[in-house]
């Protein structure tokens, strides 16, 4: 642009001071300024078309970044951040190991039946028991009573209950005092058994039915704590306890999860706040099976409070009624 201008001048500025005897080259003048004017506009043109081509160049690499960008924010959407995979896992692990909580419940209720019901003898059952906590379980007053001459790595074990219930995951000694605490907290009282010819007599078909219902109160105690202790019981290296404090510790309060919680974009925050939702449900499944114990536990001691109270009124009215005289 400066240079036409300057061309321009130089023109007119020929024009003005060019004598009237030299007009005659005048057309050679404006011929060489059209060829200066006509060789210079191509160049400029090109100069216009690559200034042109750069900006469209720029332009195109920086849509295609953004185009990257915006894939790779939605396959991160797509994916749920680090914390939501491991509560997969965890979810997986717990069904594995929740499946054998009924099989060990099953097996210490029809023991605990057997105690009662089976041919065992209740005296010697009673008499290994206590052997059992003298030589594994030997605190230091049995120590210094002589029962034992050195006192247990889990003195008390088989009467302790924070033991059985607060323990996340039991190691082999720890799961064996557990079992121990179980026995001796739902044992049945020591019954002598019946010599083999009275079996067959009424009073001893109302012992054994009295014995039915005796081992069907203590079933329910011990269906309760066997829950306690399969919850707790290592299963392929881990508890159900441990599955489930291990998700919720290392979500909470992990600073770890925060920040990731903090960086995931929306849709990892909502695959996230889905896993949660999820073991939600898992764990109030779980809170409504232990409140249906309680309220089978409930219901056995009102029966039992409601017999015991009934039990010397019944017999009083009884025997009242059989010495009544009947007019005929």
């Amino acid at each position: 642009m400066r240079c036409r201008r300057l061309l321009g001048f130089v023109l007119a500025l020929a024009l003005i001071t060019t004598p009237l005897s030299a007009g005659a080259a005048l057309p050679e003048f404006v011929a060489l300024m059209l060829y200066f004017y006509l060789f210079q506009q191509p160049q400029m043109m090109n100069n216009t078309q690559d200034i042109v081509d750069a900006h469209l160049q720029s332009a195109d690499a920086i849509n295609r970044k953004r185009l990257e960008i915006w894939q790779k924010q939605v396959t991160m959407a797509m994916l749920p951040p680090p914390q939501s995979c491991a509560t997969l896992a965890l979810a997986r692990e717990l069904r594995t190991v929740d499946q054998f909580v009924p099989g060990l419940v099953n097996g210490q209720i029809q023991q605990g039946i057997t105690t009662v019901t089976g041919n065992a003898n209740p005296i010697q059952t009673v008499v290994e028991r206590v052997r059992r906590h003298e030589s594994r379980y030997c605190a230091a007053p049995d120590r210094a009573r002589g029962r034992c001459s050195a006192t247990s790595t889990l003195p008390n074990g088989d009467l302790d209950a924070g033991l059985l219930l607060d323990t996340r995951g039991y190691s082999t000694e720890q799961d064996a005092a557990a079992r121990a605490f179980l026995e001796n907290l739902t044992a049945p009282a020591p019954l002598p058994a019946l010599p083999a010819h009275l079996e067959k007599s009424p009073q001893a078909d109302q012992l054994r039915g009295y014995l039915l219902t005796y081992a069907a109160r203590k079933a329910i105690a011990r269906k309760v704590l066997a829950n306690s202790y399969a919850e707790r019981k290592r299963h392929q290296g881990r508890s159900p306890q441990e599955v489930i404090f291990n998700d919720v510790e290392r979500r909470f309060g992990d600073r770890e999860w925060v920040d990731q919680v903090l960086k995931a974009p929306p849709g990892s925050l909502e695959r996230e706040k889905l896993m949660i939702e999820t073991w939600k449900m898992q764990m109030a499944m779980r809170q409504y099976r232990q409140q249906q114990d309680l309220a089978v536990t409930m219901a056995t001691l009102l029966e039992v409070l409601t017999e015991q109270q009934g039990e010397e009124q019944i017999a009083r009215l009884t025997e009242a009624a059989m010495r009544a005289k009947v007019v005929e």
